[in-house]
């Protein structure tokens, strides 16, 4: 297969000009002739706007080379993505960024690869630095949380690979897939900035058969994220997803179902991964129709703490939510979930919620072992946060927490607390409107003074 050198088609790589018409007609090129690897050279910086990827391609960012996100908005194609799916595929959905920066629309047998730098940019989209978190600026007129780019959204593509490269400071959600099938995310450092706001790491948008192994995710919101955005749903359900071998660290949550599911998330495996110094571990939470179910949390360290109320979560290690958005859409049930080989240390303990009782059904803790202890302690202690669908609300913090789940079971759990006591520390299992709930070999004393 042909390489197409972005440099014999004009791109000038000094960090300076956008050289997104070169690239553009480099992929065009390569597409154009049946396909091939489209190369950018190590030894530059390529500025550059809006992207179109296309199939059949391997799109190289040699080591040693970066590819730029323009800080400019007059350097992106408004609806970019949108207008090329406008013929009823895709609803649009005012909630969702109409700008991405790298995209694809159905481009199967696509390749990201190269061992170089996608840098999204997300700094030069700072306004303000309000201490724990940034305000990010728009173009003007327009909400800044809609007109931000995604960093690479990627729809409808088949047998797609993204491996061995570096993406940092996104802008908006970092690496987002939408309908994608047959998908290898392999070896990737994904560096965000932890002050910008909904910069997720990796969401998958009703995707199936994907893998993500080995990869560092470093992200202000989740880490890795699986949902059914009601604005997809011709593309079904979000399902047959394995995720190994990857370490990562959020100021929300590290890897989150949800909370969007208009369509089931279903056959998921989260293994073998280490969550570091974040505000959420594994959380699962539904507010809409679709559902959660068949969810494998097996052989992970987790570590938690406290951040601003800015980001959701408040230190929970396992987090599990079924709390309806509306009543009127109703919310579907989270049901056969097993979290086994679990080793967690955070300033909350575990919480299985369902705010009607028993739409969290049948979840099993096998060999889980949780300390709870104030290590940072810079935020209170002692809250709850359910939202998007309730508040963040004052309570006490309990090793376990299961309120309105049914068919719960507690094997070879243990819950300890740590040195750092807290007034707000409470009982090792706290249990309300709790059907079937079994304990097997669960250890645990109510905190010294509670």
């Amino acid at each position: 297969m042909s390489t197409y050198d972005v440099l014999t088609y004009g791109a000038v790589g000094d960090g300076q000009t956008n050289d997104a018409p070169a690239i553009q007609a480099a992929i065009d090129a390569c597409h154009a002739a049946g396909g091939g690897t489209v190369l950018l050279p190590a030894g530059h910086t390529y500025l550059s706007g809006s992207l179109q990827l296309r199939g059949q391609t391997e799109f190289r960012v040699q080591r040693g080379a970066t590819l730029l996100a323009s800080p400019d908005y007059a350097d992106y194609s408004p609806e970019h993505f949108s207008d090329v799916i406008s013929g009823g595929l895709i609803d649009t959905d005012t909630e969702l960024s109409r700008r991405a920066w790298l995209t694809a629309f159905e481009a199967h047998d696509l390749s990201i690869t190269g061992g170089g730098v996608i840098d999204g940019h997300g700094r030069a989209f700072v306004d303000t630095d309000l201490g724990t978190i940034y305000e990010m600026r728009g173009p003007p007129g327009e909400d800044q949380y809609r007109a931000r780019p995604y960093t690479l959204h990627l729809i409808g593509c088949v047998r797609l690979d993204v491996e061995g490269i570096s993406i940092r400071d996104g802008a908006y959600w970092t690496l987002r897939l939408t309908g994608c099938e047959d998908v290898n995310i392999s070896r990737l450092r994904l560096h965000n900035d932890p002050k910008v706001p909904n910069n997720d790491g990796i969401d998958l948008d009703r995707c199936k058969r994907v893998r993500i192994s080995d990869c560092d995710v470093v992200a202000g919101d989740d880490a890795i994220c699986f949902k059914c955005s009601r604005a997809t749903a011709v593309y079904g359900a979000c399902e047959d997803i394995l995720v190994t071998n990857c370490v990562l660290q959020s100021v929300s949550c590290a890897f989150k179902i949800g909370s969007e599911c208009w369509s089931p998330v279903r056959n998921i495996v989260f293994s073998n991964s280490v969550i570091r110094d974040s505000h959420r571990g594994v959380g699962v939470q539904c507010v809409d129709p679709g559902g959660v179910e068949n969810v494998l949390f097996t052989g992970l360290t987790i570590e938690t703490r406290l951040y601003d109320d800015h980001w959701w979560g408040r230190g929970e290690p396992i987090y599990v939510a079924c709390t309806p958005r509306s009543r009127e859409a109703g919310v579907g049930p989270i049901r056969h979930l097993r979290f086994q080989n679990i080793l967690a240390r955070g300033e909350n303990g575990v919480i299985l919620y369902s705010e009607d009782a028993g739409d969290v059904q049948d979840v099993v803790l096998d060999n889980v072992r949780v300390e709870v202890d104030v290590w940072k302690g810079a935020y209170p202690i002692g809250q709850q946060d359910f939202r998007p669908a309730q508040t963040l609300m004052d309570g006490p913090t309990h090793g376990v927490l299961v309120d309105g789940a049914s068919g719960v079971t507690l094997r070879h759990v243990e819950v300890k607390w740590g040195e750092n006591g807290h007034a707000a520390f409470a009982q090792a299992l706290s249990s309300s409107r709790a059907e079937g709930l079994k304990l097997d070999d669960f250890t645990g004393e109510d905190a010294p003074h509670a």
